[in-house]
């Protein structure tokens, strides 16, 4: 028999209950400090995944937003293109008939004025 054993068979068998209990009561404790601890891991990851969620979730949203502003910068530069297209064809189309209505207001003046005289 090893001297342990020969302690443990001397000690009264509620001082063995005494030291189970507190061998259990540890193992408890340390469990519980490893269930802490994880607890706090698990917490600390938990928000890290969060702020990694916001960050690419503000990122997508920049990006869409920028191609939002491209695309309708674009659809402005078309239609600017397209007012000054028209606004060139109607300066051709409407010269002639500029000069046209100038000849007219000219040949109506001198006709009053030659009718006038006539009469």
């Amino acid at each position: 028999m090893t001297a342990q054993e020969k302690a443990e068979v001397e000690r009264s068998p509620l001082d063995q209950i005494r030291q189970v209990e507190s061998e259990v009561a540890r193992s408890i404790a340390d469990a519980r400090n490893r269930a802490k601890l994880a607890a706090k891991e698990m917490s600390a990851q938990t928000d890290d995944i969060k702020h990694k969620a916001r960050s690419e979730g503000r990122r997508e949203g920049e990006q869409h937003y920028q191609e939002i502003i491209t695309e309708a910068n674009m659809a402005a530069e078309r239609l600017l293109e397209q007012a000054h297209t028209q606004a060139e064809e109607l300066r051709q189309t409407g010269i002639p008939q500029i000069n046209a209505a100038a000849r007219f207001a000219v040949d109506t003046v001198i006709g009053s004025h030659q009718e006038a005289a006539e009469a």
